[in-house]
């Protein structure tokens, strides 16, 4: 008898490889793939531009990068004590403008430059429910705690979500033509406004999603959210809030993520990787100076084995790290 749905993403093509460059947009969980990608010491950026749930915000991310960094000063606001950006989450909000300036003008490079070495460029797509500013009629990144009456609540249109899609995409591509891109949506639920409508928010981003894919070629789909909410499909696999995944969730889908994104030989190597950084968490009683030797150089070893086939830096963290274990007293 079967008791669940098992998913199986299909093997994205090509795959990643070590040597690669990867570029995540987008929701949170773009983070928390991103950060995976990291740990295995696959070379990544994790949201340069920050935090964005919506694929309008998103494309207003890259279009800064596109640019090359021509900044809108209209989409600055002054509350509460800071400057803000109606483009970008609140980690850019600053005491003085000039600084969230120069902030976004970093994000933009950061951006620009990752997208032209990347060879996977992965959105993460949070909702479709966006907040519009009445009077500069925009979309917002981030409300940053202004009073709501000063926004209308709305959800976008299947279509509209498709051409901000095909706008990040064209500009990408315009970027760097041999780029590959990836979307997913995120398995964090949006509840504010109801379930009901959390739904029709995902319904609108997978439809949008799958026109793109359709329409164009070097576009690709991981379903993160299907896998949380039909495979995994039970409130133990969330947190206490019931709205994110718990860390079991986030672990499984990056099981299925890595099997279908990775290559074989880079799942393979990045296992060794792991057992190194999981290597540098223990820790030994005080007195045992003579195992802390025996361990760091074992390490060591298995570093020098491992950067033998891994781009070049990629474990200098690491190597540091044993090195100076070896010579601690």
């Amino acid at each position: 008898m079967k008791f669940r749905t098992h998913i199986e993403p299909e093997e994205i093509s090509p795959q990643i490889e070590y040597g690669d460059h990867v570029v995540c947009l987008g929701s949170c969980f773009a983070e928390e793939m991103g950060n995976r990608l990291a740990d295995i010491r696959i070379s990544v950026d994790v949201n340069p531009a920050g935090i964005l749930y919506n694929p309008v915000s998103i494309s207003r991310a890259i279009e800064g990068a596109y640019r090359n960094g021509e900044l809108q000063e209209d989409h600055l606001v002054f509350h509460d004590g800071l400057w803000h950006s109606f483009m970008h989450h609140g980690a850019f909000s600053a005491p003085e403008k000039k600084a969230v300036i120069e902030q976004i003008k970093a994000a933009n490079a950061l951006v620009a430059n990752g997208i032209r070495k990347a060879k996977w460029l992965i959105l993460t797509l949070g909702s479709a429910r966006v907040f519009r500013h009445l009077e500069k009629d925009i979309i917002v990144a981030n409300c940053h705690k202004i009073p709501g009456s000063e926004f209308q609540r709305e959800r976008l249109s299947v279509e509209a979500c498709f051409q901000e899609l095909s706008r990040i995409i064209q500009m990408a591509k315009e970027m760097n033509p041999d780029i590959k891109v990836l979307c997913t949506v995120s398995p964090v639920r949006h509840v504010r406004d109801g379930l009901h409508e959390n739904q029709l928010s995902k319904a609108t981003l997978l439809l949008a999603i799958d026109k793109a894919c359709v329409r164009f070629g070097h576009v690709s789909y991981f379903p993160s959210y299907e896998i949380c909410m039909d495979d995994l499909r039970d409130y133990r696999f969330y947190g206490n809030d019931l709205i994110h995944p718990s860390d079991l969730a986030v672990d499984y889908i990056w099981e299925k993520f890595s099997a279908s994104v990775l290559s074989g030989p880079t799942r393979s190597l990045s296992a060794e990787v792991l057992k190194v950084r999981k290597a540098m968490r223990h820790r030994f009683m005080h007195g045992q100076k003579q195992k802390v030797t025996r361990f760091a150089e074992k390490q060591l070893e298995k570093i020098r084995e491992l950067s033998a086939r891994l781009p070049q830096g990629a474990l200098d963290t690491e190597l540091e790290y044993f090195t100076d274990l070896l010579s601690s007293d």
